[in-house]
């Protein structure tokens, strides 16, 4: 299973993802990758793994889940803590859409508390970029570059 967030837009063929790694999880290092090198935090926007595999992420959270609701930031950083050692997606395969292809660009708050972004362009794809991901603000929805509102349905 190849599992997506609805905030993410795939720009190229995904056909790949399935085969990377076998049979193994894999999983995004997460977007701070950027900014702190060796960030060893995963981002669970996109994530593959088998039916039946990795178990005992989902055991061990319902068995202690108020615990780990009131401790974690969200459930990447569960998947982190029950699987430190995962395998990650290439880097060009799966970017931030705001930090790493846009290198965050100026955005507004509009008068319904929306924001947006404001700067003009497209977003720097890289030929082996697969899938651009929505974290936090904007969601693709809000985005109002051209590039953003071809791709994303």
């Amino acid at each position: 299973i190849v599992f997506m967030d609805l905030d993410v837009v795939i720009i190229n063929n995904i056909d790949h993802l399935w085969d990377f790694e076998g049979d193994a999880f894999v999983i995004i290092q997460d977007f701070n990758r950027c900014r702190i090198k060796n960030w060893h935090v995963r981002n669970s926007s996109v994530m593959k793994f088998y039916p039946g595999c990795e178990n005992q992420v989902w055991h061990e959270f319902d068995k202690h889940k108020m615990n780990v609701i009131g401790r974690m930031h969200g459930d990447q950083d569960w998947v982190t803590k029950m699987l430190p050692q995962s395998n990650i997606w290439p880097r060009d395969w799966i970017m931030s859409y705001k930090w790493e292809m846009r290198s965050r660009p100026p955005m507004h708050r509009r008068k319904d508390g929306v924001r947006d972004f404001i700067s003009p362009g497209v977003p720097a794809v890289k030929p082996e970029t697969s899938i651009a991901v929505f974290h936090g603000d904007p969601q693709p929805a809000n985005c109002q570059d051209p590039w953003c509102i071809e791709n994303w349905r």
